[in-house]
């Protein structure tokens, strides 16, 4: 697994990176505050897992084998914090749609799509074929949260 994040962090992670930065700074500030905080209270656990530190571009990372067809929001992933989702496989289908907008997107392997998926809601089409994996890398409402806490008081 350690191999698989550590992949992530350096070939994902920098892309992410450059991309909240540049076309959401505003958003990219929130995330390295979070990062600052996460940083402060694990720095010990990051420096034994170094592949579990994504430099603030997300903090969590959900992997799924196929799609979610019912139109759903993802009430637990920040609120104004994007959602980054990334496609491996060779399928047919399972395009992202988003009713509220009356889009469908096709999601290609190679690509990573970027999503406000607490905002938007969405779900994907049926996979007519082959096999899809989709690691889905995001910011939990609750790490957004806690960096916000102006008064937190760090010991140790």
């Amino acid at each position: 697994m350690d191999r698989l994040l550590a992949t992530f962090r350096t070939i994902i992670v920098p892309k992410i990176t450059r991309l909240y930065s540049h076309y959401a700074p505003e958003l990219w500030e929130k995330q390295e505050a979070a990062y600052a905080y996460v940083k402060n209270a694990m720095g010990k656990q990051l420096e034994l897992r170094p592949a579990l530190d994504f430099g603030g571009a997300f903090f969590c990372v959900a992997v799924k084998e196929g799609v979610s067809e019912k139109v759903h929001i993802d009430w637990n992933d920040g609120l104004f914090a994007f959602s980054w989702v990334i496609p491996v496989g060779d399928w047919e289908g399972g395009h992202f749609c988003a009713p509220q907008l009356n889009v469908n997107i096709p999601i290609r392997p190679g690509m990573i799509f970027c999503v406000m998926t607490r905002t938007l809601a969405h779900c994907a089409t049926q996979v007519t074929k082959g096999r899809r994996l989709v690691f889905t890398c995001f910011t939990d409402k609750y790490i957004l949260k806690h960096c916000d806490l102006r008064n937190v008081v760090f010991v140790g």
